[in-house]
């Protein structure tokens, strides 16, 4: 994903406006700015006059980052939200689970939405059989943000996402749980808008196919 730049501003105006009406553009996703301030980044997303994500690299101090969308969305007066990047093509691409889980703390803390992105295909946490990789599952992401919403600590959120084990959650119509800690439908609906507002995974097929195996997605018949 490339930063943002002004000329970005003026092809979404002209996308706009090419569809007539038919389609809009209502999201922004680019990189957090390095070095960027509250003022350089109320700027950026002044321009955009949309929601805007900023990927915040999880590596380095993202408190500092995040703290920084927040006074940037006091002086601007716009709709922020962070990303976090969950994987990648090497295995130091994936944040520890204590890292993610102090990450939806922090957003929690700030009330600032987060989306994720990168090596979520399936539902549990897992050693990829091609690669040899841990990989973070979204099951486990949507269950810590929940109970992190709840009020969960980051003992219990990094516990959470290190679960591989799909026997210790149940999702369905009525809710979340996670072992005996219970999230219901109208919470995680709350949760959607307040802290987890998705992920996004280059495969459709994958997750819909697990869902479907596990029982947690109804099949058409």
């Amino acid at each position: 994903m490339a930063t943002a730049r002004p000329a970005d501003t003026g092809a979404i105006a002209d996308f706009v406006v090419e569809m007539s009406g038919g389609a809009d553009v209502e999201v922004v996703e680019t990189v957090f700015p390095e070095g960027g301030n509250a003022a350089s980044v109320a700027g950026l997303v002044e321009g955009f006059g949309r929601v805007v994500y900023f990927e915040v690299p999880w590596r380095s101090s993202f408190t500092t980052a995040l703290d920084v969308l927040v006074a940037a969305r006091a002086q601007s007066g716009r709709a922020l939200g962070a990303k976090v990047r969950c994987g990648g093509v090497m295995a130091e691409a994936f944040p520890p689970p204590d890292v993610l889980a102090a990450f939806l703390l922090a957003c929690r803390d700030r009330r600032l939405p987060v989306k994720a992105t990168a090596g979520l295909h399936h539902p549990f946490r897992h050693t990829d059989a091609a690669t040899g990789f841990i990989r973070h599952g979204f099951i486990n992401l949507l269950a810590a943000s929940a109970l992190a919403h709840g009020g969960a600590d980051l003992a219990v959120l990094t516990e959470v996402l290190a679960d591989t084990d799909p026997g210790d959650f149940s999702l369905e119509a009525r809710g979340l749980t996670w072992r005996r800690r219970r999230v219901d439908a109208a919470s995680l609906a709350a949760i959607r808008s307040d802290l987890f507002v998705g992920y996004g995974s280059c495969s459709f097929d994958e997750p819909v196919t697990d869902l479907a195996a596990l029982g947690m997605l109804p099949v058409a018949s």
